[in-house]
This record gives C-alpha cells, structure tokens and sequence, in this order.
C-alpha cells in the first residue's frame, strides 16, 4: 500500500499556504466592504463612452515644450502645425471608448479628468503623453440592468481594495522588522544556487547529503538576513525555497541573481507570517488539516498511478467496466 509521510514537503508546502491564506483572510479580504453607492458608481462609469485627444512624445524635453504651450494657450491642433514640434510628437484622437477598452494604467487618470482639461505630463515605460477628454457620453441603464452587472462590479472593487490592503498589510507587516539582505550572502547563494539548478535542475531536498565543495560549503551557514530580532541564515531560506515549485530565469548568472532576487522578497515575507502566525493570529487550525488530510488522499492516489506511468483513466479502461465504475467513485 502506498503511503505519503506526514512530513512530505507537498504536504508542507500546502500548510505554509494555508496559513499565509488565512493571515491575508484575515488581514484583508474580512476588512473589506462596499456599498451599493460604490457599485452603481462603478457601473455607471463602466458605460461611460469618453472620445479622447492624446499628445505622445519620447522625449521628454519635447513633452516639457508642449506642455507649456498648451499652458500659453495653444490647443492640440495648434501644436500639430509648428514643424519643429510636429516632427517629434504625434497627436491624435480617438474614437468614443469604454472603460474597458482603456489601459488599465491610464483609467484613474482620464475619468477623474473633466472635458477640455489638459492632464498633466503622464510618465509611462514606453514615452510621455499628455491626454484631453473632447466628449463624454453616458448610457442610461435600467434598473435590471443595473442588478445584472450588480455582482460583476462588486468583484471589481473587491479586488481593487483587496490589492490595496495586502500592500498596506505587507508594508506595515514587514516595515518594523528593519530587514536587511546581507549582499555578500546573497551573492553567494545567488552564484552556488545558480549552479544547482544548472547541476540538478532543482535544489535536492537532502542538501547535506551533497558534499560538493563547488556548491556546498559555508555559505549555507552565512547569515543571509539580519532582522530586528535576530537573525535569518541562508540554509533556512534554502530549505524554505526548495519545497516551492519556482521557476528562476537561468539564462545567465545575471538573470539568475535578477530573479532570485524579486522572488526572495515574498519568500522572506511569507517566511515571516507563517513563522509568527502561532503568536499573531487566531488560524483554524482544524480547518487546515482537513484539507492537509484531503490533499494527502489525492496525492496518494496520484503517486500510486504515476508509479504505474500511467494515467488514472487508463488504468480503469483495463478493467472490468462495472468495477470501475465502483473505484472511480471510490477515488473521487
């Protein structure tokens, strides 16, 4: 009979989740709350139709010249027939949009902005623009059409909140700690985990059973974060990292230290919460090894087939269809 450990790092890895679910349940999701005004807000502006005059340049000096222009007194048009400008700007209009036919990044800005204002200079990766609203037209909605995009709309602004309070969590959460990444470490487990991953394609879960002096060594004991109460070293973090399934970038060492980087911020943060969530927080508990056990069920069946090397399906296909029909009930 195939058995999984309690200690399984799948099964770890699901408690550590469960708890960082439940932390941010906690912290955001049961604090949030919105109100029909907010809703019907956000449906009415969802069928606003906008028809917009945008002014894109790359050169940020240049933006800088038509902006004061149109300070001046100069419109859109205008701008367009002065040469030295009109050869590095481009200005266009639209035709009447949607909401959701606007970037995202650009939504807050032109339905906060009233007709014929000109917006201040809007910084994006891509260049600089500057943005008028010529017109807006608002669809009338019935009032059962109003309750059809009810619920749409209240996920909408849920999750805009939700993103806000788990930045406001995460950043009043972490900022006390005083964290510090000790950059001589870091490099160091930048550099051998770079190897590991070339090596092994993963980071093996016995780690002191490698006795490799070009990846192992000291550096496991380095003390990689420095904390306001002490201190993190880097083979906690390692053996933290190597029950997730993440991904790095392993183009090159650069790429790698790049990734690794990016990615260590949540690990370090989720390493807190699920390091103090006993002390902090009311978790059910007995709601978490429900669904650890659950989840030790299905990966039971999942390691017994995949030592077949075959699928579940298959498997049943084999055999006597009423039998089947039994086990597959028994397994779901």
């Amino acid at each position: 009979q195939h058995i999984i450990k309690d200690d399984d790092p799948r099964l770890n890895l699901l408690k550590q989740e469960l708890l960082v679910e439940n932390i941010f349940e906690i912290e955001v999701d049961n604090k949030i709350s919105v109100t029909n005004e907010e809703i019907l807000k956000s449906i009415i502006k969802s069928r606003k139709r906008v028809k917009i005059t945008y002014l894109y340049s790359a050169n940020y000096d240049m933006i800088l010249q038509c902006q004061d222009s149109l300070l001046k007194g100069y419109d859109f048009h205008q701008l367009s027939e002065i040469n030295y400008i009109n050869n590095n700007i481009i200005i266009e209009e639209t035709p009447y949009l949607l909401e959701g036919q606007i970037t995202e990044s650009f939504k807050d800005i032109i339905f906060e902005l009233p007709p014929g204002i000109f917006s201040k200079i809007i910084t994006k990766d891509f260049g600089y623009y500057i943005v008028k609203i010529n017109d807006i037209v608002t669809e009338s909605l019935s009032d059962a059409e109003i309750e059809n995009f009810r619920s749409t709309h209240e996920k909408i602004i849920r999750n805009k909140k939700s993103n806000l309070l788990a930045k406001d969590f995460v950043d009043s959460y972490m900022s006390p700690k005083k964290i510090i990444i000790k950059s001589k470490s870091f490099k160091n487990l930048a550099e051998n985990l770079f190897n590991i991953y070339k090596k092994f394609g993963m980071i093996p879960f016995d780690i002191n059973s490698f006795r490799d002096d070009n990846f192992y060594g000291d550096w496991l004991n380095d003390t990689l974060i420095v904390h306001k109460d002490g201190i993190i070293k880097t083979n906690q973090i390692l053996n933290y990292i190597k029950i997730r399934p993440i991904h790095f970038d392993n183009r090159d060492i650069d790429s790698f230290s790049s990734d690794l980087e990016k990615k260590l911020s949540i690990l370090i943060r989720d390493y807190f919460l699920v390091m103090e969530s006993h002390d902090n927080y009311d978790i059910n508990y007995k709601n978490i090894i429900n669904q650890r056990n659950l989840w030790k069920r299905k990966l039971i069946v999942d390691d017994y087939f995949n030592q077949l090397n075959v699928f579940p399906m298959n498997a049943i296909i084999r055999n006597n269809n009423e039998t089947n029909r039994d086990y597959d009930n028994n397994i779901l």
